[in-house]
């Protein structure tokens, strides 16, 4: 979900670029095992004193919802024009696991509400997709890892927010392809290694993402079991990203590409909560701040652009619908 957000600020930045342009010439238990643990009534396994395991428990038929509120401020200068920009987004999913079983757990995600409030001079495309996103399900079927061996959805997701905008949609294809939606999904319900931890204990995890003409970036997270309390365990995040330009020549050709990017985090750290109880997260926080330049090809034209952006994420679990109950 975390690299998601990252690919739609990019979007954003790039999107409004070339506008202004134009205009001026979490380790998780199995599902399957989980399910056969439920199906037997057994207890939860004991843990060794003083250990602790974070991991999902998804059980067939459960419904939960995920809300993520995301607030970012961002200044770009690029041809001699500085622009200032504060977007907040308000994303509300609905999660319910269809089937459990062995290598083909079903669990579909629905968008509740999609709301972005935006104030800046340049309007962006597909800012407005709230409404085109209402109730539309992705289908992930994952193995007992946690890959995704199926999905769908997608394309209705690129017509629902693309329309009829050829341009728009293969924007969307580039900056959001499928393997970032798989990943995110994925990364929803990995946290923390699939072996008990002691408070104290830490882990990393790098991952690279490529977007073809804009480049990729690379995240590296760090995490520590600082304290568990009760049934709540709460766990320090750390890290650093670096987007780098260039082009694989795999991803849709676009009217732009980002030649260099020297875009690097002088802020990135949160919390979580996981409940140990529900065996589920139950909030996080995310505060991160980058800057940079990047060097923007359009045409026969490169253009440079300063960017620095901050950004506040925070996200909970619930059991109830938080936009009708």
């Amino acid at each position: 979900m975390f690299q998601a957000i990252l690919a739609s600020g990019l979007f954003l930045n790039v999107t409004l670029a070339v506008a202004q342009d134009e205009s001026t010439p979490l380790g998780l238990t199995s599902p399957a095992n989980a399910q056969e643990r439920t199906q037997a009534n057994a207890q939860e396994p004991t843990q060794p004193e003083g250990k602790h395991l974070l991991q999902w428990k998804l059980r067939e038929g459960d419904t939960f919802y995920v809300v993520q509120d995301t607030k970012m401020q961002q200044s770009m200068s690029f041809m001699g024009q500085d622009i200032d920009m504060n977007i907040k987004t308000q994303t509300v999913l609905r999660y319910r696991v269809k089937k459990v079983q062995k290598n083909a757990t079903v669990v579909e995600m629905t968008f509740l509400r999609q709301k972005m409030e935006m104030d800046g001079p340049v309007p962006v495309p597909g800012a407005d997709f709230g409404e085109k996103l209402k109730n539309l399900t992705f289908t992930f079927t994952v193995d007992d890892k946690w890959n995704v061996v199926k999905f769908e959805g997608y394309d209705k997701f690129l017509e629902a927010i693309a329309g009829e905008d050829p341009m728009l949609a293969t924007m969307l294809r580039t900056v959001l392809p499928e393997s970032v939606v798989k990943q995110s999904f994925g990364q929803t319900f990995s946290l923390a290694p699939d072996k008990p931890l002691a408070v104290g204990d830490t882990w990393q995890r790098k991952e690279k993402m490529p977007l073809g003409p804009l480049g990729s970036f690379e995240v590296n997270t760090r995490y520590k079991l600082d304290e568990v309390r009760g049934s709540l365990a709460r766990l320090s995040i750390a890290g650093d990203m670096k987007w780098s330009g260039g082009d694989d020549g795999m991803a849709p050709k676009l009217p732009f590409k980002i030649s260099e990017a020297n875009i690097r985090t002088d802020k990135f750290d949160g919390f979580v909560t996981f409940d140990l109880t529900k065996g589920r997260l139950e909030s996080s926080q995310m505060k991160m701040n980058l800057k940079g330049t990047l060097t923007l090809a359009i045409a026969d034209q490169k253009v440079e652009m300063d960017i620095k952006q901050q950004m506040h994420m925070e996200m909970k679990v619930v059991d109830r619908n938080p936009v009708t109950d």
